[in-house]
């Protein structure tokens, strides 16, 4: 028994490590491969990226040193070589991993996450040396105890209370991107906070917001035409066109005008109002009538042509601002060295936005005019720039949201990437539930039938539904397949 469960636990252990390192496999072998003999000549390889993937590598090797220790004592190897086996191996299944890493756009490679590879299954050696026998043989136990005391009575309803469990938490999260949580009471802000902490050196000459999403080709259409705001004239909530030194009074006639904040400036610039930390526009008072026809459809548009006079700045530097001050925003596009950044407040990002935002590099590498589209619905926001066919995305939905923490740029990744792991950290433990349920239901067939239905059909059905209708598409018969697909071959997996 211990063999087999050796055999089942270094395979788990392996593909646990490919998997976990290797994420989010959008391989870019083409374009980065100009890179590898530039990374590999410089000390860059050699620097701890972060303190994370140090102890992420030590965890994943402690596993498969431990394993692997226990499979090669049943080979009869001595001590020494098992040691230098283990650490040989750990080496190059680490090294691969680290040139893998290299044509990966969001993740970084360093030599130092090797050395803390082999430390990690070297842990997993020593573990093994000093206390093998008495771990595996408690594990054993463990295993033995609890196949005697799950009934089917109490594997069933741990069954149905994770299935509910999982709905209710899909639940949640699809409030995710609701914006029925703005303030009303902000002003708007162009080149500072209302406070006066974040200034922007830069020029606006057109702001317009409307309380409707665009599509790709509305887009492309707003780009092309001589009137950008014409794509959701019917929506428009704002239009300010920044001309002269005055204030400047919103075109729709539905929000205050935007008036100097301590000094105004005494010249024009062709491109537009002059901001900087002596002068910037706000609202007299809050613009309530725009934050409530946005939160009502939690959509918006926002255009903006906007030109940079400093190509570092910090803060990030408050370019439009939905603010009360530097710790409380419906909204902000800002400048944060030479790329824009943009925070939008929803039920998971914050009451200041913090907690996840879109960055988009080096808009503002020049000082020329940029015309800047975002465009928010369905917990989905995009920035389109100049005209960008591909725009940038940040996704506030059940599939992105538990992986936000990775320590790597999670939004440059493929929302199908994301699927494939939110559908597997649900129907993997289902599949594995229905294995050991299964096992002790043999000669029961109707209870077995009604298992496989309720198990597998009933919580794919429910699910795909909640998630079509919270980001408003239709039921994937795709998506219903893959789900159903990972519960029943996990559980063939588990029962053999």
């Amino acid at each position: 028994m211990r063999q087999k469960w050796a055999n089942k636990v270094f395979i788990f252990s392996l593909l646990l490590i490919l998997v976990v390192t290797l994420f989010p496999y959008d391989f870019a072998f083409k374009e980065n491969a100009s890179k590898i003999n530039y990374r590999f000549l410089t000390s860059e390889f050699f620097k701890l990226r972060n303190f994370y993937d140090l102890i992420t590598n030590v965890l994943l090797f402690s596993p498969f040193g431990f394993v692997f220790s226990c499979l090669m004592q049943q080979k009869r190897f001595l001590g020494r070589k098992t040691l230098v086996f283990i650490l040989l191996t750990s080496f190059c299944l680490s090294f691969t991993i680290e040139i893998l890493q290299l044509f990966i756009p969001s993740r970084s490679s360093s030599f130092v996450d090797i050395g803390a590879s082999i430390l990690g299954a070297f842990i997993g050696f020593l573990s093994f040396r000093l206390g093998g026998d008495k771990i595996l043989g408690a594990a054993l136990n463990l295993l033995r105890s609890s196949n005697s005391f799950l009934s089917i009575k109490k594997l069933t309803t741990a069954f149905i209370g994770y299935i509910i469990l999982i709905f209710l938490t899909t639940l949640l999260w699809q409030s995710s991107g609701s914006l029925r949580n703005w303030n009303h009471t902000f002003p708007l802000s162009l080149g500072n906070e209302p406070t006066g902490n974040r200034p922007w050196k830069g020029y606006i000459s057109e702001l317009y917001v409307a309380n409707k999403a665009v599509s790709a080709q509305e887009a492309e259409s707003a780009f092309s035409s001589e009137i950008p705001f014409s794509v959701v004239k019917k929506d428009l909530v704002a239009v300010y066109q920044l001309t002269g030194t005055g204030s400047y009074p919103d075109l729709t006639g539905h929000l205050p005008d935007l008036s100097w904040r301590e000094n105004s400036p005494t010249t024009q610039d062709q491109r537009g109002a002059s901001l900087d930390s002596n002068h910037w526009l706000e609202t007299k008072s809050s613009v309530a009538l725009m934050t409530q026809k946005i939160a009502a459809t939690s959509q918006f548009t926002i255009g903006a042509v906007v030109a940079t006079a400093d190509t570092m700045q910090a803060g990030p530097a408050r370019i439009i601002s939905l603010s009360a001050d530097d710790e409380s925003r419906n909204f902000t596009l800002g400048q944060k060295g030479a790329d824009l950044v943009f925070r939008v407040r929803t039920p998971v990002t914050g009451k200041n936005a913090t907690n996840y935002q879109l960055a988009v590099p080096n808009v503002f590498g020049d000082t020329k005019n940029h015309q800047i589209l975002l465009t928010y619905e369905g917990s989905i926001l995009k920035i389109y720039i100049d005209g960008l066919k591909q725009p940038y995305s940040l996704k506030l939905v059940p599939e992105v949201m538990i992986f936000q923490l990775l320590p790597f740029d999670a939004n440059s990744i493929n929302l199908e990437i994301y699927k494939i792991f939110y559908y597997g950290l649900i129907f993997i433990p289902i599949g594995f539930f229905l294995a050991l349920i299964s096992a002790r239901a043999r000669g029961k067939l109707i209870f077995y039938a009604v298992l496989l239905f309720g198990g597998i059909l009933f919580p794919s059905l429910i699910l795909e539904s909640i998630l079509a209708i919270g980001t408003q598409r239709e039921i994937r018969l795709d998506n219903l397949l893959f789900s159903m697909a990972l519960a029943v071959s996990t559980m063939l997996i588990v029962k053999r």
